[in-house]
């Protein structure tokens, strides 16, 4: 009888141990991945794409496009800054920005493209003028706008990193730089620097920048929401 209890005593502490271990795995399977908190790694690349435009079209027009990737719970802001000798120009209609939240327990999957149209397509009209462009497309949802306005960059010798550096991988809350543009009357800057301090005391800078964030429970909604970014409030959080 002592054996019989002895093996019923071990063999019903295997079992619980296996119960309490499918138990434990069954309750980190079903239980959502937590958002990252600022500065932790997260499944998040931006990386450089070819433009859709046409050889023709390339003459008039300059196309930034990038390739956006994030993961589930994750909300991506893209904008604009520009900068006029040394300082923000906050007012400015190119210092624009965008936001993408995904569906709820959804990831980013998409490409966001910024131009500038050069004037000449108005023909003598459009002498002095650039239109800045913005062309987003999320997966099922595409949207793009813009608007024209005087040459920021006109009688400026003009450069650009767009060559430097093709490959983001960023952790939460951190801003990167995808692209400098910038103007000098003496044009004090070789073409492939990056140094960002340096270009925003140019005549015109022109950045482009990202940032990944958490959403918070009342943004994950059952679909994918785009809209435009108070841009003075991720400039504030930027470093």
């Amino acid at each position: 009888m002592n054996t019989i209890r002895k093996c019923f005593r071990d063999g019903g502490f295997k079992w619980m141990m296996l119960l309490s271990f499918l138990t434990a795995a069954s309750c980190g399977r079903n239980e959502a991945p937590k958002p990252a908190s600022s500065g932790e790694p997260l499944t998040a690349v931006i990386a450089a794409a070819p433009g859709k435009g046409t050889e023709s079209e390339e003459k008039v027009y300059r196309s930034f496009r990038y390739h956006v990737v994030g993961p589930a719970d994750h909300r991506v802001n893209i904008w604009a800054e520009c900068w006029r000798d040394g300082k923000l120009d906050a007012l400015s209609p190119l210092t624009r920005g965008r936001w993408c939240v995904p569906a709820r327990g959804k990831g980013l999957d998409g490409y966001f493209e910024y131009k500038l149209v050069d004037g000449k397509t108005l023909g003598a009209k459009g002498a002095g003028a650039v239109r800045w462009e913005w062309d987003e497309d999320w997966q099922l949802d595409r949207v793009k706008g813009g608007d024209w306005v005087n040459d920021p960059f006109a009688g400026l010798a003009t450069s650009s990193t767009w060559d430097a550096k093709k490959r983001w991988t960023p952790t939460v809350g951190q801003t990167c730089t995808l692209l400098v543009l910038r103007g000098d009357k003496q044009n004090v800057l070789s073409p492939d620097s990056t140094d960002e301090e340096l270009a925003r005391r140019s005549n015109t800078c022109l950045l482009l920048r990202a940032r990944f964030e958490a959403t918070k429970p009342a943004e994950q909604l059952d679909s994918l929401r785009l809209g435009g970014l108070d841009v003075q409030s991720v400039f504030m959080k930027t470093p």
